[in-house]
């Protein structure tokens, strides 16, 4: 008898699954459009200068490998909350904002799941659809996640009207997690209109506004794509924002992330600092350093950050035109489906309108690789494949 015996055995992540499938296929013209990392032309991850740049000098200047203090980094979570927040907010309004490094962005969702299933209520609503990890990560926080209506798959629009009457009927305390930008899987973002209104009846609703910020810079620009957070702290809004590192520095690997968690004073941002770094020690101790290091170096150096910056429009341009060209391709062919709305999306992903088993046809006949939703990371595609991709789709949807 083993004491494992008992032990359930899960499926495979269903991203990281597909990923290792296409890993395994030996065709040459085999396509990924699964894994959200940004890829060039020639489909490889893009290591960005300013981060070589950035190891360059703290290579030069790092003096030991010691432990981070519980929070993290004081430097980083400066430069991050500058960067989430904007300038101005930080130097007026700054302390009544708590920061802490996280364990990527992963980390920090969960990190904000436990505060808010311990501190704040114990209902919590996500998006339908949504990232495939949501789930997982709110339920192993004790939560049993509602959904509200996000995305309508036959008209390829916002179920607005239908998010806002989910809203109306939830309860007071309860929370609701929101997408700042370039909505994973759909692409589909709120307007600046419906963020206000949005905003104004979760006022009134005493609804907890959480943020999930995942891909700043890859919709309009850095600041730009910040406005949701910004509309919110005028407003008056306590709420929490998680930001990832790994998309707009390309550093996924060093798992760098934030949390922050805006109170309407600064003491009870100090209530809040204590009861967050108590989880942090009882779940990973301190956040790991040289992703932080590489983050403050370039957020600090007004020289190195004006590169960065550049990098990131240049990752953005190149989504665009992706986007627009497998938009045109699509369009081109005819059909029943009007794909201008792709055109029409924002950030890494769009949903195809591709069914389950038409997405594993197009694995096992075609070898492009596509989640089971149909959604598809642009910048997976390139000159090369699109054509290839373009007819593949058409050919298991037209059948």
């Amino acid at each position: 008898m083993s004491f494992f015996d008992h032990v359930t055995t899960f499926p495979d992540d269903p991203i990281f699954g597909l990923a290792a499938d296409f890993r395994a296929d030996p065709r040459k013209d085999k396509v990924d459009l699964v894994v959200g990392v940004y890829r060039t032309e020639d489909l490889k991850p893009y290591l960005l200068k300013t981060v070589k740049e950035a190891e360059s000098i703290i290579l030069e200047s790092e003096m030991d490998k010691g432990y981070l203090p519980i929070k993290g980094s004081s430097e980083f979570i400066a430069v991050m909350k500058k960067l989430t927040f904007g300038e101005e907010v930080f130097q007026k309004e700054g302390e009544r904002i708590f920061g802490a490094q996280t364990v990527g962005g992963t980390g920090a969702l969960r990190l904000g799941g436990e505060f808010v299933k311990a501190e704040i209520g114990n209902f919590l609503s996500l998006s339908s659809p949504t990232w495939a990890n949501h789930a997982a990560i709110f339920k192993a926080c004790g939560f049993i996640p509602e959904l509200y209506p996000y995305y309508n798959p036959k008209t390829h629009s916002l179920d607005f009207d239908q998010l806002l009457d989910h809203v109306k009927k939830m309860k007071k305390g309860s929370t609701f997690l929101m997408q700042v930008n370039g909505h994973n899987p759909t692409g589909l973002d709120f307007t600046k209109n419906q963020w206000r209104e949005l905003s104004y009846l979760l006022l009134q609703k005493e609804v907890f506004p959480f943020f999930d910020f995942a891909y700043q810079g890859f919709s309009t620009g850095i600041r730009e794509d910040a406005f949701p957070i910004s509309l919110f702290f005028e407003e008056g809004h306590e709420f929490m924002v998680t930001n990832t590192c790994a998309k707009s520095f390309g550093i996924y690997g060093e798992r760098t992330g934030a949390i922050f968690i805006v109170s309407k004073t600064a003491l009870n941002a100090k209530k809040v600092e204590s009861r967050i770094k108590n989880i942090i020690r009882s779940s990973y101790s301190v956040p790991p350093k040289h992703g932080a290091a590489i983050v403050s170096c370039i957020l600090s150096n007004p020289e190195l950050k004006e590169k960065w910056e550049a990098e990131v429009g240049m990752m953005r341009s190149r989504v665009v035109k992706m986007r627009t060209l497998f938009a045109d391709k699509m369009i081109g062919k005819g059909g029943e489906v009007d794909y201008q709305y792709l055109k029409e999306r924002s950030g890494f992903f769009s949903m195809t309108g591709v069914l389950p088993e038409q997405a594993t046809k197009l694995a096992v006949e075609y070898g492009v690789y596509m989640t089971k939703s149909g959604r598809v990371n642009v910048t997976g595609l390139n000159h090369q494949n699109i054509d290839h991709v373009v007819s593949s789709l058409f050919s298991v949807t037209s059948r």
